[in-house]
């Protein structure tokens, strides 16, 4: 009894090694580039909506709306925005290491894809907050977006082209 008892175990114990879960579904291959970017804008706007902020709030909810469709979403120009000209330099800079970026391929990749996206709403984040003298959000946009824009360039062998500074 003992005897059976143990191969019956064995049977069960390898049976148990040999199992491989089905693999699970990842969400960018269904979603692509363009949703990862509209989930981010419309986190974003809902962000901005319970501030009451409801003019920024249907902004970043129609760059959602957009690039849920397809439509290519750029990321914020400085020059829409009210900026000190003391930052306007910074942001010009900014956007074009982000531009550099986006204009790479496997920048939008399932691998560095979701990365990709987050950068691009940071910097809008950053000149949005910035604009409105909010120092404090600002500075949170600001420091995860070098954060993620210096990981993307390091991913994709761009050089800095100048220091991350305001």
């Amino acid at each position: 009894m003992k005897l059976i008892a143990s191969l019956l175990l064995l049977i069960g114990l390898a049976a148990c090694a040999s199992y491989t879960p089905p693999p699970v579904d990842d969400p960018y291959t269904k979603q692509g580039w363009s949703q990862v970017l509209a989930n981010e804008y419309a986190e974003y706007s809902k962000s901005e909506a319970e501030q009451y902020d409801w003019d920024s709030a249907k902004k970043f909810a129609s760059k959602s709306e957009r690039a849920r469709s397809g439509e290519t979403v750029m990321p914020e120009t400085p020059d829409d925005w009210k900026i000190d000209d003391e930052s306007k330099d910074a942001f010009d800079t900014a956007r074009a290491r982000l531009l550099a970026i986006l204009e790479r391929k496997n920048a939008k990749d399932d691998k560095l894809g979701p990365k990709t996206a987050r950068a691009q709403l940071l910097f809008d984040c950053w000149l949005k907050e910035h604009s409105e003298k909010k120092t404090d959000e600002s500075s949170a946009c600001k420091d995860e977006f070098f954060y993620t824009l210096n990981e993307l360039e390091q991913a994709l062998g761009i050089a800095k082209a100048a220091p991350d500074k305001e």
